[in-house]
């Protein structure tokens, strides 16, 4: 092959590639687009605010974000009596008394957190209209 056809045919390959690297960084823009706009893609309370205007539904992310800071300290120790737990459970000589307890301390501590987010989002309810209350009702019957 000459150079000329050497060149013409590495010109060619780098069209084609950059034309399917294209495609692929815009198939991937769009699907991504498409997948964090996706119902169900945030916690419930959020997708419920949807219906709200923008203004409302910054202010609910702002006062939610204060709330879960409020319970963040329950959910860590749930969280840490829980790996305490499992390490309990993993070691050679089985304790399921002391297993157990860490189990209940991990379950009261997230009913703790639960509760505090549970009420965070009746005070924020409290100081809705009644139709924007109630476009995030339903979001008191699902987890997350």
């Amino acid at each position: 092959m000459t150079s000329r056809g050497l060149k013409i045919a590495f010109g060619v390959s780098l069209a084609l590639n950059l034309f399917l690297i294209g495609v692929g960084l815009g198939g991937g823009a769009i699907a991504w687009k498409h997948w964090k706009d996706r119902p169900g893609a945030g916690p419930p309370l959020f997708e419920a605010a949807r219906s709200l205007p923008e203004s409302e539904q910054k202010a609910l992310r702002q006062s939610m974000r204060a709330v879960a800071m409020k319970a963040r300290p329950d959910f860590e120790q749930a969280r840490t009596a829980r790996r305490e737990a499992v390490r309990i459970a993993a070691a050679p000589t089985f304790d399921r008394a002391a297993v157990a307890a860490q189990l209940d301390r991990s379950r009261e501590a997230e009913i703790r957190g639960r509760v505090v987010m549970e009420q965070g989002v009746l005070d924020v309810m409290a100081g809705l209209s009644p139709k924007d209350r109630a476009a995030l009702a339903p979001a008191l019957l699902r987890k997350g």
